[in-house]
Order: C-alpha cells, then sequence, then structure tokens
C-alpha cells in the first residue's frame, strides 16, 4: 500500500497539469533521481528474486491476516467469544 501511495504521488507530480517551476519541479527531479539510484543500485538482482521476494511478503501478509482472523474467531478462556463479552457482563449485571 505504500509503494501504491509513492507511485500515486510521483506520477501527480511528474503528470503534464504540474506547474513548471516551484517545489513541484524540485520533487519531481528528486523523486525521479532517486528512483534512477534505487533502480541501479537493485539491478544486480535478477528478476526471478525480486518476484520470488514479492510474493513471499505478499504470502507473509495473507499467512498473518488469515493467522489474525482465526484467532479473533476462537472462544477465549471464559468461553465466550471476545465481540460477545460485553453482552455476557451485561447480563450478569442484570442478574
Amino acid at each position: 500500500m505504500i509503494a501504491i501511495g509513492v507511485l500515486t504521488v510521483v506520477l501527480a507530480v511528474q503528470g503534464p497539469g504540474m506547474a513548471p517551476d516551484g517545489w513541484q519541479v524540485e520533487l519531481a527531479a528528486a523523486l525521479g533521481h532517486w528512483a534512477a539510484v534505487i533502480q541501479q543500485f537493485l539491478a544486480f538482482i535478477p528478476g526471478w528474486i525480486s518476484t520470488l521476494t514479492v510474493f513471499s511478503a505478499l504470502g507473509a501478509l495473507v499467512w498473518t491476516a488469515l493467522r489474525s482472523r482465526k484467532h479473533a474467531a476462537t472462544p477465549t478462556a471464559s468461553g465466550n467469544r471476545p465481540d460477545q463479552a460485553h453482552t455476557r457482563a451485561q447480563t450478569e449485571k442484570s442478574q
């Protein structure tokens, strides 16, 4: 998500509607420079390794999300699901 946000900013600043001078031009030049520097720095990495890295990170994110979702659905020590704990507390108070 961060990369998508950065890409959006880069494209917006470098777009055709940008002013011909000012801070936007300086930012576009700096972003273009750093993108070229990073690209040159990472040029030695084969494409299949970078692809494997990206998909591994994506897999780790999906696995973490599924684990946290499964953990949230399991009963707690009191036997209630976490989203139903307030209901039990209210029932006990009313008795």
